[in-house]
């Protein structure tokens, strides 16, 4: 039997978990929660003891049931440090999103390929909404902290 694992009275019950694979169930778990009901996405430092390349995967996870969520309020996803290669996945839910009102990306390290990437989701949805006479929902962006240097020095 794995050291992960020990068997009383027929059970297999789990004693260690790498965290990244607790987070992923978690994260699972929380996906259908969502999407059955909740205004708030509150994923704020979930990723301590991931490795880098686990992160994007737990995000993909994670968007393909919040890109399409109706009543998407906030969206936060501060003090991840999940730097630019993290960023890729949100993309889709936030050119897909159009309840969204509070996106909090706060210490997540984006660098400036990061914020260019959510620059251009945020302004692909602006547009999708204005092509449909909608005014965009969103109103407040919080993105402090990401390594925004000046590309040119």
């Amino acid at each position: 039997m794995p050291p992960c694992c020990y068997n009383v009275h027929g059970y297999c019950h789990i004693t260690q978990f790498n965290a990244c694979i607790q987070i992923f169930i978690s994260s699972v778990l929380l996906t259908v929660v969502l999407y059955f009901h909740s205004w708030v996405a509150n994923f704020s430092d979930i990723f301590t003891g991931c490795l880098h390349e686990e992160i994007p995967l737990i995000l993909k996870a994670l968007g393909g049931v919040l890109k399409d969520k109706e009543y998407l309020i906030k969206f936060n996803l501060s003090n991840n440090a999940f730097g630019p290669a993290g960023t890729e996945p949100i993309v889709d839910i936030l050119t897909h999103t159009h309840s969204l009102q509070i996106l909090c990306l706060n210490n997540n390290g984006l660098g400036i390929s990061g914020d260019t990437m959510i620059a251009n989701a945020l302004l692909s949805n602006a547009e999708k909404a204005h092509a449909d006479n909608h005014i965009s929902s969103l109103c407040t962006i919080i993105c402090s902290h990401n390594f925004l240097e000046d590309s040119f020095s």
